[in-house]
C-alpha cells in the first residue's frame, strides 16, 4: 500500500529526494499552445510502460516516503487522474487544493494554458520544468542517465586532496561570520503552519542581452546573477524591507558532472554568501565564483544528505528565521525552460511558480529564463512584506536595466540610502 492505495513494486525513495517530499510545489504557464488532454495521457502510459520505476509516474506517499507502481488494471484511471482537461480560464499561482490523495503529480491543461502541481521530491527546478516540457510538447527526455550522480561528481570534483581542503578552508572562513543563533541549513520542513503569497512578472523581451549591454556599458566584469542579486538586494531595502547581510543562492550540481548525461530528481543546493555594504556586482559575482569553483556547495550537499539518510524521519528541520527584524534573501536564478510548448499567437507567455521560502524570515525569488524573458516569482510571507510591495518589487525587479529605481546604485554603493517604508495597504 503507498498513500492508502494498492501498489506494486513499493520502495523508498532515494537519498537525494527523500527530504524534499512534503515540498508543495506549484507551476503556472499561460499563453501557450498545449497539446490535448488525451495526447498526454497517451505518451504518460507510454512512459510508465518503459519507465516503471520512475517515482515521477508512480503512487507517492510524502508522510512515508515510499513510492509504488500502480496495479495495472488501475492504470488508466491513475492516468487519467494524472492529466485533467478544464475549459476554465487560468487559474491563478497558489489557488486550489495541494493535497494530491498519493499522487506524484496533477497536470490541468486549458485551452492556452498549463498548471501543474507535484511534490518537490520529483526534482529540482532544472529536471522538474524539462519533464514538464516533456509533456507539453512530446519531445523525448535526453537519453543518457547518470548513474550514481553523486558519488560521481565528488570523485570528480575532489579527486585531488589539495581542492577538498581549499573546499573546508572556505566553508571554515563563511561559517566564522555567523552569529550563533543564526541558521547553518536554509532549508525548512515546509510544514510548519506559515502561508505564504506570490507575486510575478515577467520582463520585456531580450533581457539577457540588455543586463550584458548594462555591464558592458560600465566596463564590468560582473556575472548578470550578481547584478540581479544585488538588484533584489536594494530593491527590497528601497522598498522598506530590513535585509541581513547574507543571501541563500540555489547552486545547480550538475556543473559537477560532465555535461551530456543528465540527472533526474533533486541535485541542487542552496549556500548563503555574505554581501558587504560596499560590495560592487564585480565583488559579488568574483565571491560566489570562488565558492562555485571551489566545490564547496557539492561538499555541503553531500553532507547533509548523509546525515538525513541516518535520521529516521529523512524530513528537513525547521529554519529559524534571521536574527531580528531583518529577512533573508534566497535567489534562484540559473533554471533555463529550453522545451518550452509554442506561445498561443502574438500573445507573450507568462511562467508562475509557488514554492514556500525557508521560513517566515525569507523571502525567495524564483526566476526562470524562457522565451527571450525572465518570469520573476515573488514568494514571501505576511509577516514580512504585504501584496503592495510586494508586487512594486517584483515588477521593479524585471525593469529594463537602467530604468530601476537602484540600478544606478549598483555601482555606487556606498551613496545609497534606502527609503523610508511604504505603508501598509489599507
Amino acid at each position: 500500500m503507498v498513500a492508502g492505495r494498492a501498489a506494486v513494486d513499493v520502495r523508498r525513495l532515494g537519498r537525494r529526494d527523500r527530504a524534499w517530499r512534503a515540498v508543495p510545489v506549484e507551476k503556472v504557464v499561460e499563453a501557450i499552445t498545449p497539446p490535448g488532454a488525451d495526447r498526454i495521457r497517451a505518451r504518460l502510459t507510454d512512459w510508465i510502460a518503459a519507465h516503471p520505476r520512475d517515482p515521477r509516474i508512480r503512487l507517492l506517499d510524502i508522510d512515508t516516503g515510499h513510492t509504488g507502481g500502480v496495479l495495472p488494471a488501475e492504470r488508466a484511471d491513475f492516468v487519467r487522474a494524472l492529466v485533467v482537461a478544464s475549459d476554465a480560464p487560468c487559474p491563478a499561482v497558489g489557488s486550489g487544493s495541494a493535497d494530491l490523495d498519493g499522487l506524484p503529480f496533477r497536470l490541468t491543461v486549458g485551452r492556452d494554458w498549463a498548471h501543474l502541481r507535484h511534490s518537490h521530491a520529483l526534482g529540482d527546478g532544472a529536471s522538474t520544468w524539462q519533464f514538464l516540457g516533456m509533456l507539453l510538447t512530446e519531445q523525448d527526455p535526453p537519453a543518457a542517465r547518470t548513474p550514481a550522480p553523486l558519488q560521481r561528481a565528488l570523485l570528480r570534483t575532489f579527486g585531488r586532496v589539495p581542492r577538498l581542503w581549499r573546499a573546508i578552508a572556505l566553508y571554515r572562513e563563511l561559517e566564522s561570520g555567523r552569529a550563533p543563533a543564526e541558521p547553518r541549513n536554509m532549508l525548512c520542513p515546509y510544514d510548519s503552519g506559515y502561508s505564504f503569497a506570490t507575486s510575478t512578472a515577467v520582463s520585456s523581451a531580450d533581457f539577457g542581452a540588455l543586463v550584458r549591454g548594462f555591464r558592458g556599458e560600465r566596463e564590468s566584469t560582473a556575472s548578470v546573477m550578481a547584478i540581479m542579486t544585488l538588484r533584489a538586494l536594494l530593491l527590497c531595502r528601497h522598498h522598506g524591507l530590513a535585509v541581513d547581510d547574507r543571501v541563500a543562492f540555489m547552486v545547480d550540481l550538475r556543473r559537477y558532472l560532465p555535461a551530456t548525461p543528465a540527472v533526474e530528481g533533486n541535485f541542487s543546493w542552496s549556500k548563503s554568501v555574505p554581501v558587504r555594504d560596499s560590495d560592487t556586482p564585480a565583488q559579488l559575482g568574483a565571491r560566489i565564483a570562488r565558492i562555485v569553483a571551489t566545490g564547496l556547495p557539492l561538499l555541503v550537499y553531500s553532507r547533509d544528505v548523509l546525515r538525513r539518510s541516518l535520521i529516521r524521519t529523512g524530513r528537513m528541520s525547521p529554519a529559524p528565521a534571521p536574527t531580528g527584524a531583518t529577512v533573508r534573501l534566497m535567489i534562484s536564478y540559473a533554471t533555463r525552460w529550453t522545451t518550452t510548448p509554442p506561445p498561443a499567437g502574438a500573445a507573450t507567455p507568462r511562467i508562475a511558480v509557488a514554492i514556500a521560502p525557508p521560513g517566515p524570515g525569507f523571502v525567495g525569488f524564483n526566476v526562470i529564463e524562457a522565451y527571450g524573458r525572465i518570469h520573476a516569482s515573488l514568494n514571501w510571507c505576511s509577516a514580512s512584506l504585504d501584496p503592495v510591495r510586494a508586487a512594486r518589487i517584483a515588477a521593479d525587479f524585471v525593469a529594463d536595466p537602467g530604468t530601476g529605481p537602484v540600478d544606478a546604485a549598483l555601482w555606487d554603493r556606498g551613496r545609497f540610502e534606502p527609503r523610508d517604508p511604504s505603508p501598509a495597504p489599507g
